[in-house]
């Protein structure tokens, strides 16, 4: 399976995630990074600005955020 299957495999999972536990922050990152991954950026940073409402001292997405903005 290529690479780009696989994002869109964990774009889905992680979606589905976030039915079950939309306070989950960490899957807000991941989907993020899968997002970005499929080059989808403006969605990727919507799922990162989310992760840091649910959780402001996620330093880790803060880095992904601010790579995504540069872009």
């Amino acid at each position: 399976m290529k690479a780009e299957g696989r994002n869109i495999e964990a774009i889905e999972c992680y979606r589905k995630a976030i039915e079950v536990n939309p306070k989950y922050a960490y899957v807000y990152s991941n989907l993020g990074n899968s997002l970005k991954a499929e080059g989808r950026n403006i969605e990727a940073i919507e799922c990162y600005r989310k992760a840091i409402e649910i959780n402001p001292n996620y330093a880790y997405v803060y880095s992904n955020l601010g790579n995504s903005l540069r872009e």
